[in-house]
């Protein structure tokens, strides 16, 4: 698990061109589970390269409140 959290979780593709699978984790800063969960999920692509066809990305969202490790910075994106 990362600290400071960073924009881009992971990136895991294949050869064969495909669909992506776009990944956004950490909408609320004081909710990190899901990008601790994209981490794992990462490192086990990395660790035993399944085959892939297109690409999976993911991403932090609201980065400002996952570092500072409260909910937002400006306004709820709930509300």
């Amino acid at each position: 698990m990362s600290h400071p959290f960073k924009r881009i979780i992971g990136e895991y593709g294949g050869k064969t061109p495909g669909p992506l699978l776009f990944i956004i984790a950490g909408i609320h800063g004081n909710e990190a589970a899901s990008v601790y969960a994209c981490e794992k999920v990462f490192a086990e692509l990395d660790r035993l390269q399944p085959p892939c066809v297109g690409k999976i990305v993911a991403v932090a969202g609201n980065l400002q409140a996952l570092n500072k490790h409260q909910r937002y910075i400006e306004r709820d994106l709930n509300r």
